[in-house]
């Protein structure tokens, strides 16, 4: 929220007072993933515009991912944590975004298409923290999950092994 965060918390505490905090929690997050939904991936990921816009909805796409949590919702967690893609490849809010995915993946009915989308984000925010085997595994496991699947999470996990393999191919050896 922006300005007053007294008057955030005291509207939040009108709620809760009124029994209506869960119910505001859920109509707000399901808002902020149909905003993001409505986004192609594409442009979440490599518009500098759209990432941009991302970062000046995050706390509310942070409190999204709280209420996704709070509600035992993984396969919204995942919806909503899978598009912050872009986001979590300029290296913000790197200790949170993994917290969110990995969070996410702890499910054991999480869909398959949705551990595809988690895992390859686990991958692009190793690579961007310089952990090249981690994220090439996290490309492993989305690849080896996806199987014969093509979607546009497929597609990125693609391109971030072959990102991977360049900078491993790149990289100094040891002698």
């Amino acid at each position: 929220p922006d300005g007053d965060m007294s008057a955030y918390l005291e509207s939040l505490d009108k709620l809760d007072a009124a029994g209506e905090t869960a119910a505001w929690r859920a109509r707000h997050r399901d808002t902020c993933l149909a905003w993001l939904e409505t986004m192609p991936l594409e442009s979440l990921t490599i518009d500098v515009g759209f990432i941009a816009g991302v970062g000046r909805e995050i706390h509310h796409l942070r409190t999204a991912a709280q209420a996704c949590i709070a509600g035992d919702r993984p396969e919204l967690l995942a919806r909503l944590t899978c598009r912050l893609l872009g986001f979590h490849l300029t290296g913000q809010g790197y200790g949170n975004s993994v917290q969110m995915l990995e969070r996410a993946l702890e499910y054991p009915n999480l869909a398959r298409e949705r551990r595809v989308a988690c895992h390859t984000g686990l991958a692009g925010i190793h690579l961007i923290a310089n952990d090249v085997a981690a994220g090439l595994a996290e490309c492993d496991l989305a690849l080896q999950l996806a199987a014969d699947c093509v979607g546009e999470f497929e597609v990125a996990a693609l391109a971030l092994r072959g990102f991977a393999r360049s900078i491993q191919s790149h990289a100094p050896q040891e002698k």
